[in-house]
Order: structure tokens, then C-alpha cells, then sequence
């Protein structure tokens, strides 16, 4: 009798203790399902953030590119404008540029490059297309822009030559050479240095000052590989380009003019503007919007307000 008795204390004094609850009470009196939780996961980071920003220089480009901690710069507008880049990307708290490219030698797109933003930053390379005697400007900017490549190169910075298919990485975003395909001499517009940024499932396309001439030989080689979110208009928007066949390829749902107010050239084209608008297009203008700046999370592109 003694012993049934001690042999029943040691169970219900132990029992709950072997199932982990507060009292003996619970176990049998409970009609809730006895559940273990498992500690949840821990939530996965958010991905990077790509923000895309177009600079308003006038008449003239200029795009920068952040992406985590790697930085692009496509172009600087003329000379004069290089207050306005520097200025912009110190906002931004830049100190390093990984690329810098020059899309073609014309004044309003190496302008603010030759005349401060190459020695403003820390730059590890500068990329630029082909030039031959033929295709070389005869003005004091390029005369500029080529010391400014000198200085850089007995620093040890890399210049290199855009080539089609050639490709660069910055941070989780990809960037692909696509052009210059063509054979220009003296045409600097259709000798552009053309990029397609691919960041997940998003693309988007620069275009330098491509023509007709460029978007054929594009349409022809790369075909529905033109397909694009955002297109960085070729030309300042101008009629001679953003063509109907190219357009066809590319079907960008966003588009950037940048161009300056009341322009002599008077950029953007009606017709440029008509062929965006036949593919429903959404038109962003710097001479009427000033910077704009797109985000994107590799799923998603989306025009940060207030910019």
C-alpha cells in the first residue's frame, strides 16, 4: 500500500515536467490541442533598392545610376553644367563613380565631364566609344575631356572602349553594352554608347543620341531583347529617333526626354512624342519636370515623387 502510494507521487510530481506544463491540472483538464511552437524563420532583407535619377542640365543628359553601394554616370550635360552635377551628387553623398560613360563626344554630354565632374570623384573607370579622325570633335570641350582621360589614366583609372555585348556589373543590376553597331564616321549621334540595365525583372534602356539609323541596326540585331520598362529617349526626344519600328521592339512603358525649356531645337519632336504616345507610353520631361527619379526593387518600377 506504501509503495502505491509512493510510486503515485513520483508520477504526478514528475509527469509534468516530462510535458512541459504548468501543472498536472492542465494536462487533463484541457479540451485545446497541445501545440509546440517552432521559433519562425527570421524575415528575409528587403532587396536593394535601384534608383535611377535624370538629372535636369538644359539641353543635354545626365543620368546616375546607385545602386547598394556602386554608382554609374551617364554623361553631364554641357559646360556649366558640371555645378549642377556635382552639386547633385554630393546631395546624393557620392564620393566614387565605379563607371563613368561618355555616350559620344558632343559638348552637352561630355561638357559638365571635361570641365569638373572628372576630377570631382573618385572614378575607377570611364567608358567611351570608339573615335576616329573622322569622328572627333575639333573644340575646346574634347581638347578638355582628352586631358581630363590622360590625367586619369597616370592615376591608374581604366578608359575603355564600349564594344557590343560587353557587359558590367553594378551591384545586383546588370548592364549590357548594345551599341554602337554601326559604321558613323562623323556622325557622332549614331556612334552612342547604348546600355540595357536589367535589375531583376526589370529593364530599362539608355540611348545616348542613337538615330534611326542606330535604332534599325538595334531592332535588326536584338529583336523583342529590346522589351524595356523604362527607355531613356535617344536624341533629347528629337523626331530622328524613337522610331516606329524600334518602338515596336522596345514598347517601353515609361519614357525620359531630357531636354531644355523653350530649346532652339525644339526638342522634344511632335512626331518622337506622337510614336511614344501610339505604344501608351508615359512621357517624363526634364524641361518640365526638372530631376526625375525612378526606384526599383527588381519586380517593380516606380517614379519617386517629390524628386
Amino acid at each position: 500500500m506504501i509503495g502505491a502510494l509512493v510510486l503515485s507521487f513520483f508520477v504526478l510530481g514528475f509527469v509534468p515536467r516530462w510535458l512541459n506544463q504548468n501543472s498536472w491540472a492542465d494536462v487533463v483538464t484541457s479540451t485545446e490541442p497541445q501545440t509546440i511552437e517552432s521559433a519562425s524563420p527570421s524575415a528575409q532583407p528587403p532587396p536593394p533598392t535601384l534608383r535611377v535619377h535624370f538629372i535636369d542640365v538644359g539641353q543635354g543628359d545626365s543620368i546616375l545610376l546607385e545602386m547598394e553601394s556602386e554608382n554609374m554616370l551617364i554623361d553631364a550635360g554641357k559646360k556649366g553644367e558640371e555645378v549642377t552635377v556635382t552639386n547633385y551628387l554630393k546631395t546624393e553623398e557620392i564620393k566614387e563613380l565605379r563607371y563613368v560613360v561618355a555616350t559620344h563626344p558632343d559638348s552637352d554630354h561630355i561638357g559638365g565631364l571635361a570641365f569638373g565632374v572628372l576630377s570631382a570623384f573618385e572614378i575607377d573607370e570611364v567608358i567611351m566609344p570608339k573615335l576616329t579622325n573622322e569622328n572627333q570633335p575639333n573644340s575646346q570641350t574634347y581638347k578638355r575631356f582628352c586631358e581630363e582621360l590622360d590625367a586619369l589614366k597616370q592615376n591608374g583609372k581604366k578608359i575603355s572602349i564600349a564594344r557590343p555585348e560587353q557587359m558590367l556589373n553594378l551591384g545586383d543590376a546588370t548592364l549590357r553594352v548594345l551599341g554602337p553597331l554601326t559604321e558613323t564616321p562623323k556622325d557622332t549621334n549614331n556612334n552612342s554608347v547604348v546600355l540595357q540595365l536589367k535589375y531583376g525583372d526589370c529593364t530599362m534602356l539608355f540611348m545616348g543620341d542613337a538615330e534611326k539609323k542606330e535604332e534599325t541596326a538595334l531592332a535588326e540585331q536584338y529583336g523583342d531583347a529590346l522589351r524595356c520598362d523604362l527607355l531613356k529617349a535617344g536624341h533629347h526626344g528629337s523626331n530622328t529617333s524613337s522610331n516606329a519600328n524600334f518602338l515596336a521592339y522596345a514598347q517601353p512603358k515609361d519614357a525620359v526626354i531630357s531636354c531644355g525649356i523653350d530649346n532652339s531645337y525644339n526638342h522634344p519632336g511632335t512626331k518622337a512624342i506622337a510614336r511614344l504616345a501610339a505604344q501608351n507610353t508615359t512621357i517624363w520631361r526634364t524641361d518640365v519636370e526638372g530631376n526625375i527619379v525612378f526606384a526599383c526593387d527588381g519586380k517593380t518600377i516606380w517614379h519617386e515623387d517629390g524628386a
